[in-house]
């Protein structure tokens, strides 16, 4: 602090004698100023110089600044106690934006400094401290920084605005260690809605609190808000400021004839706190027009408060009706599917016949979020169809949960046989033959087939021929072309 106490020092030398109270002296500079080298007028006329102001004590209240053009260029201000000690010097520029602020002694900003920092009662008086604050061109203080008496710095305030000069996060700094001891953080809603988060030296929150665009504080607060997907049940999260002698959560139509809806808050969710309350669907307002959400209750005081507005609820607990298509054999299972309304979420459960596949245990195959929008369309093959692995016969059950939640009555189909394996095609005799007329070639299929074909290679080419017998499971006769 020795500028301040240079200042104190010298406006002492300069005002030992009492001056009438329009007194106003000229100086070429700053230190002709502290060393009371006043001038004439005429002396700085077309030069830049100082002018100062002092009162009735001789204790010095204004410096002006101006340059060689006599433009006001700075302006400094000086307030007293009762006592005569120097309480506040302000800085201004010639615009008059206030630019920096020094007080002494300790106002209310450094006492809860203090109560933070050490945790001591904020109404102690501690020594011969001062603050000085910054300010921005707009004339918002940026930058609060707290002295001892001997001039070094304990603590700063820090102050971050948006573009449009609201505030966005205060940070309180111990120095010069550089300790956040605390911080608050400012969120703002599109409906003009703010709140601060007040955080403590350890990270944590320490307090909340919301207000409405017209700066009320809000007591009741919503956590989250609804959207436009139907519920069967609403799961509300929301913090209260003050304890309520009674509490309430609305819902009410938005159109429709259906009945406004009240439930109580349990004793339990009226203290101050988050809380989380799950609203059933009453029978009112199952599968019924949309709602909006509203908390209401009365403080302990007696005063009325309410919540913001939560719209768009509707409920829904009707389950979605489900058709599934499925081949009957295959090698992968290529389904379609078909929903009454969009799913959240579906499966197919593959419950195994334990007489033809090993293990016996169901198969869950869940399909993805792609794959739900493809209802009503062409078949598909599963993307999680490699979790089927084992062949045999199998029941396939569709099962599905519209986007409230609610789980569809299941599809099936039954039953289908899954068969990743290729059937063995096998010639059995001859191994080697001469082409006679009327020749047969004897062969063996190890299943059902759908399409079979030899391929017959000959010094005159290469020849395919489909075979138009049975296809069934066994040992058969192909009687040999006469053009072989």
């Amino acid at each position: 602090m020795k500028f301040f106490r240079i200042g104190l020092v010298a406006v002492t030398t300069l005002l030992a004698q009492p001056r009438a109270a329009s007194d106003v002296r000229y100086y070429h500079n700053r230190t002709d100023l502290l060393a009371n080298h006043a001038v004439p007028k005429l002396e700085v006329r077309h030069q830049a110089h100082l002018v100062g102001y002092y009162d009735q004590a001789g204790r010095l209240t204004e410096i002006r600044s101006y340059d060689q053009e006599q433009n006001l260029q700075t302006r400094e201000t000086y307030q007293y106690d009762t006592q005569g000690n120097l309480k506040q010097k302000r800085e201004w520029s010639g615009e008059g934006k206030i630019r920096r602020e020094m007080v002494t002694g300790l106002d209310t900003l450094a006492r809860r400094f203090i109560h933070y920092l050490y945790g001591v009662d904020q109404t102690l008086e501690w020594g011969d401290r001062y603050t000085i604050t910054e300010f921005d061109r707009t004339g918002f203080p940026y930058r609060r920084t707290f002295y001892e008496a001997d001039g070094q710095p304990y603590g700063r305030i820090e102050h971050l605005r948006t573009g449009d000069r609201r505030p966005l996060l205060i940070t309180w700094t111990r120095l010069p260690e550089k300790e956040v001891i605390r911080r608050w953080e400012y969120h703002y809603g599109s409906d003009g809605s703010w709140n601060v988060r007040q955080y403590n030296r350890s990270g944590d929150l320490v307090q909340q609190r919301r207000f409405n665009s017209r700066g009320e504080e809000i007591a009741i607060r919503l956590w989250e808000r609804g959207n436009d997907l139907p519920l069967n049940e609403v799961r509300v999260r929301y913090s209260l400021e003050d304890t309520l002698a009674a509490g309430w959560v609305i819902l009410q139509p938005r159109t429709g004839s259906a009945a406004e809806v009240r439930y109580p808050l349990p004793d339990a969710n009226r203290y101050p706190g988050t809380h989380s309350l799950v609203l059933d669907a009453h029978p009112s307002v199952e599968n019924g027009p949309e709602f909006s959400l509203i908390m209401g209750g009365v403080t302990v005081r007696g005063d009325t408060c309410e919540s913001e507005e939560m719209s768009g609820i509707r409920f829904d607990t009707k389950g979605p009706n489900l058709r599934l298509e499925l081949d009957s054999v295959f090698a992968r299972p290529r389904m379609a599917f078909h929903t009454d309304e969009p799913l959240r979420e579906a499966s197919l459960v593959w419950l195994p016949d334990t007489a033809t596949v090993l293990g016996g245990h169901p198969r869950l195959m869940p399909l993805t979020q792609r794959e739900l929008t493809w209802s009503d369309s062409d078949a598909f093959i599963p993307r999680n169809d490699s979790l089927l692995d084992e062949p045999g016969l199998y029941t396939v059950l569709l099962l599905g949960k519209d986007q409230a939640g609610n789980l569809g009555k299941s599809a099936s189909v039954s039953p289908v046989r899954f068969d990743p394996l290729p059937p063995t095609v096998r010639i059995e005799s001859p191994g080697s033959f001469a082409i006679v007329g009327n020749a047969f070639l004897r062969y063996s299929l190890s299943e059902s087939c759908r399409r079979v074909a030899f391929r017959i290679v000959t010094g005159n080419g290469i020849f395919v021929y489909p075979i138009p017998d049975t296809l069934e499971p066994g040992i058969h006769l192909w009687r040999l072309p006469e053009s072989i």
